[in-house]
């Protein structure tokens, strides 16, 4: 078995970036899901999507497999609304708690509910 040397990094060594804009972020009062699916496409895409995922019955059904990807990442609707909203969306319109907040909940809720697995 090989050893692993930890290393200390000091406080200096660490690389201090500059916090996103967020000046142009629309208020939480005129966030809807409608008006961000319009202004970013991607968003809506993901709805259509995540409207055709059914349980396909069996001996379980975990909708956190899909939403978190772990069965493959390159599919993680949490990861698109991480990059479609939030503080590091690619629309200056969308990078607020809010955004994120709206997206996830309204996509999460499209998933058929968790069934028979360790989540609930």
């Amino acid at each position: 078995m090989s050893e692993r040397k930890l290393r200390v990094v000091r406080a200096s060594e660490v690389e201090i970036k500059a916090p996103p804009d967020n000046s142009q972020a629309w208020p939480a009062s005129e966030l809807t899901w409608r008006r961000m699916a319009s202004l970013e496409p991607r968003l809506a895409e993901a709805e259509y999507l995540l409207k055709l995922i059914r349980d396909p019955g069996g001996d379980y059904f975990c909708a956190n497999d899909i939403w978190y990807g772990y069965r493959d990442i390159r599919f993680s609707f949490k990861e698109r609304v991480n990059a479609y909203t939030g503080w590091f969306a690619q629309r200056p319109e969308l990078r607020s708690d809010a955004a994120y907040d709206i997206a996830y909940q309204h996509l999460y809720d499209l998933l058929p509910d968790c069934r028979n697995c360790l989540c609930g």
